[in-house]
Parts: structure tokens; sequence; C-alpha cells
């Protein structure tokens, strides 16, 4: 696990199995954060909000965002399109009710920063 540097906030969204399967963007505020993971709530179940995408060493990954085209989360890389894919169907299934009820789906981190 590495920290940042900045401060700021993260969550990361996790499979049953562990895998990290989304890690959003940064968050100055806890409560921004807060409103990030009701986010991933909102939008996940939407296939128009998924940006589908190729890193430049060939790998695929994907954007979430919200319906205002902000950025929610970046998934891992891939190995392939078909991996990506399935990556968003398991975000999409996701029981995200759970999402600060079970650990194992979400990590809620502060990372660096003073209260």
């Amino acid at each position: 696990m590495s920290t940042r540097s900045n401060g700021e906030f993260q969550f990361n969204l996790k499979a049953d199995n562990g895998q990290v399967i989304l890690t959003s963007e940064g968050y100055i505020a806890k409560s921004s954060c807060k409103n990030g993971i009701e986010s991933v709530r909102k939008n996940a179940p939407l296939d128009e909000r998924y940006e589908r995408k190729t890193s430049t060493n060939g790998k695929d990954y994907f954007v979430l965002k919200a319906a205002n085209g902000e950025v929610i989360g970046t998934s891992h890389l891939y190995e392939s399109a078909q991996g990506r894919d399935t990556g968003i169907v398991s975000v999409k299934k996701m029981h995200l009710g759970r999402i600060w009820r079970s650990k194992p789906v979400v990590e809620f981190k502060k990372y660096g920063c003073k209260n």
C-alpha cells in the first residue's frame, strides 16, 4: 500500500476476492469522498458512465464517470479488453449497499492528513 503525499482521501471498491476493481480520485475532504462513494452507487449500473480505454502500454482499463463527466474512479490495468469488460460487469453487479458496512468491498483511507 502506498500513501499519498498530498494528504487526500480515497476509496477502493473491491471484489469479494479482495481484488481492487476501482480506485477513486483523491478528495481533500472526507465528506467529498463519501459523496464519491454515493456517486458510484448512482452511476455504476449505467453502461454509458464507463469509458473503456487502452493505456500507452497496451493494457485495457476503464474509468467510471458521473453524469457531469467528472471522473469518479479508475480501474486497474487488465491484460485484455475482455478482462476489462468483465471488471465493468463486476462493478455493475456488486451489491453496492454494502459499500460502507463490508470492509472487503470498500477501503476508506486517509493518508497523511491532520484533522
